[in-house]
């Protein structure tokens, strides 16, 4: 099954309140290893899409960050909660807050994502995708390799990096 599958599966079975459009490929790995979308349950119950189309374009630059990098920075701004429960209405000041505010502290409060990847095996492996990985496994000699490189076996299920692993 491939991503794009399941996209439309998602849309399908999700009767499109998820949409394909309302995902994007991963900003941190290969475009073709992953996708992602950022939603938020508004407080009518229903479910508003957050994720924007990026365009590439002369005001924009690239960012040089690696994907490990970029992981770390979109886990650390998403999933950062406040340890005491504020007033939707009043900020920590008093002041009142504008729709802006109340938007931002519904999607910190009641903002999910949606998630995808295309795990690689050794009949699709792709080194241009590999050298863009961000997920990482140290092995047991202390070596950090991409995910799939580390679980990938023989079509005989004979594991390359993980030893003593049978897979059937």
């Amino acid at each position: 099954i491939t991503l794009p599958e399941v996209l439309r599966e998602i849309e399908s079975q999700s009767g499109g309140q998820f949409k394909v459009e309302h995902f994007a490929p991963s900003g941190c790995d290969h475009a073709r290893c992953g996708f992602h979308g950022d939603f938020v349950v508004m407080p009518d119950s229903s479910i508003k899409p957050l994720t924007a189309k990026k365009q590439a374009g002369c005001c924009c630059r690239q960012n040089d960050s690696s994907g490990v990098e970029k992981n770390r920075n979109f886990v650390a701004r998403r999933w950062v909660r406040d340890s005491l429960q504020k007033n939707q209405s009043m900020n920590q000041s008093g002041r009142e807050m504008n729709e802006l505010d109340i938007f931002l502290a519904r999607v910190k409060s009641h903002g999910f994502t949606i998630t995808g990847m295309a795990f690689q095996d050794c009949w699709n492996i792709d080194l241009e995708r590999l050298r863009e990985c961000s997920l990482h496994v140290l092995s047991p000699e202390g070596k950090i390799i991409p995910f799939c490189a580390y679980n990938i076996s023989s079509s005989e299920g004979k594991s390359l990096y993980r030893k003593n692993v049978k897979l059937s």
